[in-house]
């Protein structure tokens, strides 16, 4: 996935993408790679959903300084672990790992609550929070990248538990980033609107990629209506390079105007 180093706007950086081997994260890791950072991809599952590519293949098609340490973002002792294992303290975390449930709302169950809130929100405080020791110990600054969606601002039907985890990612980023700005760590949030990814095929072969299309206003001509991951992840690269330097707080709609109808 990796084109080569383009710009070398991460170089020197050191940058941790949590869901890394499959769909945005993926093109997020590799993106990065390209534009000089060294990864490490954290992620609980030991293969991308795509064709079943194991890690080490994953990240050998981004480069051969990729590293893949396999960890659970809702578990302290695997995310001690992980930064241990990383041993030299990153330049900026990307919380990208998340989980969805698009049913009815009388359909969902405690469990379902329990996973999305425990994944989605409880792992990105997790994360966070142990990156931001870690900055804070060494006295260095950092960035911290939320990935929401475009469904954090606004309902959708059958998305309940989704649109409230993610609305509670958004309103924890301007928390956090209002902390911690007196520390010179920047912390923002990407929002994706609907994005082709291995990880929603069944549900867009059901229907979602034409209720998806009709929703997207922008048209580029000869690209699909509804992205890839890799158009996506350019966005990424910019809210953790220097060039968003004054940029914190903040949230970036990445979702061909879905949320503009």
């Amino acid at each position: 996935m990796s084109a080569g180093i383009r710009t070398g706007r991460l170089a020197r950086k050191h940058v941790l993408v949590t869901g890394g081997l499959s769909g945005i994260g993926r093109a997020i890791a590799a993106c990065m790679t390209s534009e000089g950072a060294a990864v490490t991809i954290m992620d609980r599952l030991s293969a991308a959903r795509e064709a079943g590519c194991d890690a080490a293949e994953v990240c050998r098609q981004m480069s051969p300084d990729v590293r893949w340490i396999q960890g659970d973002v809702t578990i302290e002792a695997d995310i001690d672990r992980i930064f241990a294992e990383i041993g030299r303290p990153i330049d900026a975390l990307v919380n990208n790992a998340g989980v969805t449930s698009f049913r009815p709302l009388l359909e969902l169950t405690v469990g379902d609550f329990d996973r999305l809130m425990t994944v989605n929100v409880k792992g990105v405080f997790l994360m966070t929070q142990r990156a931001v020791a870690a900055w804070r110990s060494a006295q260095r600054t950092g960035v911290i990248l939320n990935v929401a969606s475009n469904l954090t601002f606004v309902g959708a039907p059958e998305a309940t538990l989704y649109c409230a985890s993610k609305g509670a990612v958004a309103t924890f980023t301007k928390a956090v980033a209002a902390e911690l700005g007196p520390f010179g760590i920047r912390v923002n949030m990407l929002c994706p609107g609907p994005v082709e990814t291995e990880f929603n095929r069944d549900y867009r072969e059901q229907g979602a990629q034409e209720a998806w299309e009709r929703a997207t206003p922008l048209r580029n001509p000869g690209e699909s209506i509804i992205p890839d991951a890799t158009r996506i992840a350019p966005a990424a690269v910019f809210l953790v390079s220097d060039e968003a330097r004054h940029v914190t707080g903040a949230s970036l709609l990445v979702d061909g105007g879905t949320n503009s109808m």
